[in-house]
């Protein structure tokens, strides 16, 4: 049950900066912004909360959320948009994402990770 409560959460953080930002401010398509949401969420849930935050710490994920979501949200979002995505765009939605990811990756260690099963490397 806890990853289906962390990726509803990570679901909805991600969503509503993306159709803020997107959607909102941009005026890309709502739906189109929504697909892009999912497929974002599942990159970065796997990548950056399941295996890095797992091996590393919460400040290098969610440095590392900011790359998977600059990179996800510029390579993949056109061909899901139908129109380009600035880089610049990109960054400053994944920055956004990743001041509430920093938060999110403290639920995940509380509720996702067992104790003992937390880490293969921690640094101090």
């Amino acid at each position: 049950m806890g990853h289906v409560s962390a990726v509803a959460i990570k679901l909805t953080l991600v969503a509503f900066v993306l159709l803020t930002v997107f959607s909102l401010m941009y005026g890309y398509v709502l739906w189109n912004t929504l697909v892009l949401t999912f497929i974002v969420t599942g990159i970065a849930y796997v990548i950056g909360d399941l295996w890095i935050l797992k091996m590393t710490n919460n400040l290098i994920s969610t440095i590392a959320d900011v790359g998977i979501g600059t990179l996800s949200l510029w390579i993949i979002g056109p061909f899901v948009l139908n129109e380009p995505v600035s880089f610049f765009l990109a960054l400053i939605s994944a920055v956004i994402i990743a001041v509430g990811e920093w938060f999110f990756h403290k639920y995940v260690d509380m509720a996702v990770f067992r104790r003992g099963e937390k880490r293969a490397y921690h640094s101090p």
